[in-house]
């Protein structure tokens, strides 16, 4: 089949646009002819070069979508995003109406969850058109079994069958990083200052002197200034810690910091999905988290759990987690979490089989 695959692109990284290429990436390894439709040219690309049918992905882009979708498509999957993007879902309803292609809609974060679960940032449950997009939707594809329940309640006019698929991540990229002989005195801060509830600008809140002696690695995507930098450098030296910067690495580069160290500290106070405890585990790095509903769904008890929000618990837990490091060692063999690809591309697969058995779409 034709698949056109409509999204947003910005600049940098992020959860949402990665599980989307490992989409794009699935649907080529299928066998399908996948093109994809975007205001920007993904900056990881290279990273899925590797992926069998990578090179037969055919890209489209044009700043705010000005440009006219294949007309042949056989279905057109939409990839939602934080900002929203009214053009984006105006020209994915338009298409739908107009022609026979089954439409997929992802759903990561819909706003009624955000609203309950963050509401000083998210006050009220905003659409960016996904609603109306919906009710053409053949199938609602969510990322955990949580998401799809908050997309059921959230999309309440939809026709469409709910599902969901747990996203990889680079497995390959971090089996071709060796093992160091041993690991640093490092701990991975993985977070950002935008959205707020990512929580990077209340790193300080969690040093104390268990963490004399190590480094404090922030991987970040350049919203950091030079003055936060330096005021988190003095704040851990205070402590008789250390600490830096690594903007803009690449998957090789990332995995190779999170095997050098010791454990990984991920603050958020609301995630959709959250693919670097999912990375960071696969390394056999354990990982300091806040109690959220879907990292229980998708890990269980493999993560270290502070209760959501309690930032004098976090500080405490990592104390306590640095003096027992070895009480706390990650069974690779035994992880609940989903990384593979070969999996995500099975899902993907029986969906695909699914929206072909339904036949053309009757334009409106």
């Amino acid at each position: 089949m034709h698949v056109g695959v409509l999204s947003h692109f910005g600049p940098g990284y992020s959860g949402g646009r990665i599980h989307a290429w490992f989409l794009v990436e699935a649907l080529a390894c299928l066998g399908h002819r996948v093109t994809v439709c975007a205001d920007n040219r993904p900056a990881f690309l290279d990273e899925f070069a590797a992926f069998p049918g990578h090179e037969a992905i055919r890209i489209v882009c044009a700043p705010a979508f000005r440009f006219a979708l294949p007309p042949d498509l056989d279905v057109l999957v939409c990839v939602p995003d934080l900002v929203g993007h009214w053009s984006m879902y105006a020209k994915a309803i338009e298409y739908v109406r107009k022609h026979t292609a089954r439409f997929v809609l992802l759903s990561f974060e819909t706003p009624n969850w955000k609203h309950a679960e963050v509401p000083t940032e998210f006050p009220v449950s905003e659409d960016y058109g996904s609603v109306e997009a919906s009710r053409l939707a053949d199938v609602i594809l969510a990322n955990s079994r949580l998401s799809r329940d908050m997309a059921q309640a959230y999309f309440t006019d939809s026709p469409a069958w709910f599902t969901y698929l747990y996203p990889p991540i680079h497995t390959a990229t971090a089996d071709a990083v060796p093992e160091p002989p041993q690991r640093e005195k490092r701990i991975l801060l993985i977070s950002r200052f935008a959205p707020r509830y990512k929580n990077a600008h209340r790193f300080v809140e969690l040093l104390s002197a268990a963490c004399r002696g190590y480094e404090f690695v922030f991987i970040e995507n350049g919203q950091m200034h030079g003055n936060t930098a330096e005021t988190y450098r003095a704040a851990c030296a205070r402590v008789g810690a250390r600490f830096r910067t690594a903007r803009a690495v690449t998957e090789r580069e990332k995995f190779a910091l999170l095997k050098s160290g010791v454990l990984t500290v991920y603050p958020s106070t609301f995630e959709g999905y959250g693919l670097p405890p999912v990375e960071s585990l696969y390394c056999g790095v354990p990982c300091l988290a806040f109690d959220l509903p879907v990292l229980r769904e998708v890990h269980g008890d493999d993560l270290i759990y502070a209760p959501k929000g309690d930032f004098a618990a976090m500080r405490a837990l990592l104390g306590h987690t640095l003096e027992t490091l070895p009480e706390v060692a990650v069974d690779r063999t035994a992880l609940r979490c989903h990384p593979f690809m070969a999996s995500f591309t099975e899902g993907l697969g029986a969906i695909m089989e699914r929206l072909a058995a339904m036949g053309k779409r009757r334009p409106a």
